[in-house]
């Protein structure tokens, strides 16, 4: 499955994995093949996360005087509470706002759309409210020298074009399925500076692959029900796996609708129907009480904490 790890980390080679999962997987196959031809030792592999390898890059630049300060996930959120409450207020739904605001603020980032683009597209109230918190917030990081996570792709970009960044000699991306443009342009950037660039070659799948589209994601939930119905239908035996993105956020109404499209009636018919869906998702290391205090009082540090946080840290 993996025939091509060995070769692409010879000779100092550096693998990018799209998640952590497929970075572990890889790491533990490049450790069996090790041993499967008698090693008892040997080097490290060199198999890192996207993220984790812009970070890399970052912190090794030539000249890092002159570079913007990184903050991480935490400092973001708070610079994005602080942005939104100048806008909306601290009203209930604050941090989900932030999450949202956060994430869209990545996608912009990944596809190199400029906060004037985000200005001029704006066809809502909520998209005029949104271009103008994203204005804040990006003049806030120009003003102090900052640099977020979702900035670290543009940034290693201008460092590869400026040569301030030393490389490896190859560089394989695995697992990468949409291909974002900030990924694109340091891709070529890295090629330009005389850098071997591949991907992976992806597996053949043994079945048909479709894309199908849908009005909204209950749509779209309800129908993968339907659809895990129609299989168990035709292969009782068979096991069906759902992917949900979110599932720790929303659990119950993505369970709900999916249980909608498989076992239509649930809510009155036997107890069997409501097992039918088993619902199986790590929890983050956030939704563990003790890590949730240890961060509430982390944010107090650079900020002031709601009635509801102070409670929560009171009760603790």
């Amino acid at each position: 499955m993996y025939d091509w790890l060995s070769d692409s980390l010879n000779n100092s080679g550096t693998v990018v994995t799209a998640n952590r999962r497929l970075a572990r997987a890889l790491g533990e196959h490049f450790a069996a093949e090790q041993l499967a031809v008698g090693k008892k030792a040997w080097r490290s592999s060199d198999i890192v996360v996207w993220q984790d390898w812009l970070v890399s890059l970052s912190n090794n630049a030539m000249h890092p005087e002159d570079l913007p300060t990184r903050i991480n996930a935490q400092q973001s959120q708070v610079l994005w509470e602080r942005c939104l409450q100048r806008e909306v207020g601290d009203g209930p739904n604050l941090r989900t706002l932030v999450r949202l605001s956060r994430e869209t603020r990545q996608r912009l980032a990944d596809w190199q759309v400029s906060i004037s683009d985000v200005a001029r597209s704006a066809l809502s109230e909520d998209h005029r409210v949104f271009a103008s918190v994203l204005g804040r917030y990006l003049a806030i990081l120009e003003r102090e020298n900052w640099v977020d996570e979702a900035g670290l792709g543009t940034l290693v970009l201008q460092l590869i074009s400026d040569q301030r960044i030393e490389l490896s000699h190859r560089y394989t991306f695995v697992g990468f399925e949409r291909q974002r443009p900030i990924m694109t342009a340091i891709h070529d950037a890295m090629i330009d500076a005389g850098i071997t660039v591949t991907t992976a070659p992806v597996a053949e799948p043994k079945d048909q692959c479709s894309l199908k589209y849908f009005d909204n994601s209950a749509a779209e939930l309800r129908s993968a029900g339907a659809w895990a119905r129609q299989q168990i239908n035709r292969n009782p035996e068979a096991r069906i796996a759902i992917i949900a993105n979110g599932l720790e956020r929303n659990t119950e109404i993505i369970v709900r609708q999916v249980r909608e499209g498989a076992t239509p009636g649930w809510q009155h018919g036997h107890q069997s129907l409501y097992n039918a869906v088993n619902v199986s998702y790590g929890r983050r290391l956030s939704d563990f009480p003790a890590i949730a205090v240890a961060l509430l009082l982390l944010r107090w540090l650079v900020g002031e904490l709601s009635s509801t946080d102070v409670g929560v840290l009171l009760r603790s």
